[in-house]
């Protein structure tokens, strides 16, 4: 119909955001942490922030806190992984244009891989002698776990069976 359904006048200037650290965190960073950062917009433009994690150096990012209307955030590491080389990249966006600034380099403790048993289901109940099958999923934030580095051990000792499965009777 020719008819103008909605305007928005776009931005002249994108945001700027400096500063991004950590605030008392320990060394390694664990538990929860508040992140800050400083960040204007030349426009006056209402910003919304988005926070990313890299444990890799800045190979691959993952978004932790998204559309923050502050500048500081409390972050639980519980779900990231352990790292030498981490930062924090926060971005700052007026709906239009956006700005990203880094943390300094900070470690990361590493976290413990997390074992889930797939079988048996919980609750099985077998007899003396019966053959049962154990099969175990292993998650490790640092990364891939290897089937040799998986033992099986019983009543404390190895049983010298490696990777995610084990027969026992």
């Amino acid at each position: 119909d020719d008819r103008l359904l909605a305007t928005r006048t776009i931005s002249a200037n994108p945001p700027t955001i400096s500063n991004v650290e950590l605030v008392g965190a320990s060394d390694p960073v664990s538990g929860t942490v508040t992140l800050q950062w400083q960040a204007s917009d030349p426009d006056g433009d209402a910003l919304r922030y988005d926070v990313f994690y890299t444990g890799d150096n800045g190979a691959t990012y993952t978004a932790y806190a998204l559309a923050l209307p502050t500048e500081r955030v409390e972050l639980d590491t519980l779900q990231m992984a352990g790292s030498a080389q981490a930062r924090f990249r926060v971005i700052a966006n007026d709906g239009t244009r956006t700005a990203e600034a880094e943390s300094a380099t900070f470690t990361m403790a590493s976290k413990p891989p997390s074992v889930y048993f797939l079988t048996p289901q919980d609750g099985l109940e077998v007899t003396y002698g019966t053959q049962i099958n154990f099969t175990v999923e292993v998650e490790d934030l640092q990364g891939h776990v290897p089937d040799a580095s998986m033992t099986w051990y019983l009543n404390g000792a190895t049983t010298g069976m490696n990777g995610p499965s084990y027969t026992a009777y």
